[in-house]
């Protein structure tokens, strides 16, 4: 049986950029939210929110450098 295209990796440098982008800001939505919300669970600095935010541009980062190469 013949493979569809669409389920096919799409060799696209848009795409690529797209899929980063996309990576980037739903981790910084879902980081400032969640880090928010246990900065105020635990009454503490922005540090959890902080943290989260540099493991989100960090990994996706890394992600990046590993998809291109």
């Amino acid at each position: 049986m013949q493979e569809t295209g669409s389920l096919a990796p799409n060799k696209n440098p848009q795409t690529k950029i797209y899929r980063y982008l996309t990576r980037m800001i739903i981790g910084l939505i879902a980081a400032v939210l969640v880090g928010s919300w246990i900065d105020q669970k635990l009454h503490t600095l922005p540090l959890v929110t902080l943290a989260a935010v540099l493991y989100v541009v960090v990994g996706t980062l890394y992600l990046l450098i590993k998809e291109v190469s």
